[in-house]
């Protein structure tokens, strides 16, 4: 593929934000364009990804941005929506369908009257009855990991104290405070053996990415591979994350290299056990080793490993369920691109971003996406 990324944006993310899902995905949508440094009627076609979002969202957007009469594409895929809608809209300039494509994530799940994160269908009363709601399904997947590994609870508390560290330096983050292993642990329990403070809170909050020829500017990144992949009929909570793990072969596949050459991962941290999977699933890690990568430090900036979640990943900058995927791939263009600051990835020349959205409790996921970035 190796489409290049022109320009990205993104909104702060905020509990709750003052701002509607439309005026925040508007700043993200004008940032990209200003970074991109193009005229916005350059862009020939739009991209929408959102988990909360009204019919027509895309349109409410881009309409008082004078971004009318284009082909708006809106996308619903959970968690992994973002995601989707960026490799939608790579996948429109690499195949010479459009010059300039927006993807763009947003969501605003305070403003909503759905009752609480992706509410369960009430074809599935008899699933959330019985408690199988999502911190139940992440506390039964640690469980199992744990049994099977070895992991520990500090290894899980590792992951937070790690992203709250990282969220630290991130000027959108919902929390910009680092915790310490024993507040992690003390936190109250959500989902045995899951704590509040191994939990990413909900939020509200955008992100814009700009894909163009490279003969349109000049390219910050290149998206060189990504891959979409729904989820199979599943028994019980697993220890591993199979659907993860085949959806990143294909991406990297696609992309011409393998998790040994990334410098950085940004990947779904809803709870802590998702990162931890995550990075087994991508192959940064061998199976059962994530816990002991992360609690020494491997993962974090500057521990001469793989970084994961520089950004601060959901535990910290927050999870408005549509906008992350797009927020995961703004993170690692400005690492790539060398502009990200405080929390640089010193040298980063190739990255991934990893979104797993649920919703179908019989399902493994409704969605997985992985998206391989290179510079």
């Amino acid at each position: 593929m190796n489409t290049p990324i022109l320009g990205v944006g993104v909104s702060r993310f905020e509990r709750r934000s003052t701002q509607t899902i439309e005026q925040l995905s508007q700043q993200a949508v004008r940032l990209a364009v200003r970074d991109a440094g193009i005229d916005h009627r350059r862009i020939e076609a739009a991209f929408v990804g959102t988990a909360y979002g009204a019919a027509g969202q895309g349109q409410r957007i881009l309409k008082d941005l004078g971004l009318t009469g284009i082909p708006v594409t809106n996308v619903e895929n959970a968690c992994a929506s973002g995601a989707e809608a960026a490799l939608l809209a790579a996948r429109a300039v690499a195949n010479g369908d459009v010059a300039v494509a927006l993807a763009v994530g947003a969501d605003a799940p305070s403003q909503s009257l759905a009752p609480g994160m992706i509410p369960l269908d009430p074809a599935e009363a008899v699933i959330a009855s019985l408690g199988m709601t999502f911190p139940a399904l992440y506390g039964m997947r640690a469980t199992a990991h744990m049994e099977r590994y070895g992991t520990t609870v500090e290894h899980l508390a590792a992951v937070s104290v790690k992203n709250r560290l990282h969220g630290s330096s991130n000027p959108n983050a919902v929390f910009r405070s680092p915790v310490t292993l024993a507040e992690v642990i003390a936190s109250p329990l959500i989902a045995s053996p899951l704590t509040r403070n191994m939990s990413c809170p909900s939020a509200d909050g955008a992100a814009a990415v700009i894909f163009g020829r490279a003969d349109q500017g000049d390219p910050l990144a290149w998206l060189a591979g990504g891959r979409v992949e729904s989820g199979q009929l599943v028994d019980v909570a697993a220890a591993t994350d199979a659907l993860s793990t085949r959806t990143a072969s294909a991406a990297f596949e696609a992309a011409g290299i393998g998790p040994q050459d990334l410098d950085v991962a940004e990947v779904h941290d809803a709870f802590t056990i998702g990162e931890l999977s995550a990075i087994e699933a991508l192959g940064i890690v061998g199976p059962g080793d994530s816990g002991p990568y992360v609690e020494a430090g491997s993962a974090t900036i500057g521990g001469g490993g793989v970084v994961v979640n520089p950004g601060g990943g959901l535990l910290a900058r927050g999870h408005p369920m549509g906008a992350t995927g797009v927020a995961q791939l703004v993170e690692i263009v400005e690492q790539l691109a060398g502009r990200a600051g405080q929390r640089q990835v010193e040298g980063a020349r190739a990255g991934v971003c990893h979104t797993r959205g649920g919703g179908v409790f019989d399902l493994e996921a409704n969605a997985c996406g992985v998206l391989v970035l290179k510079r």
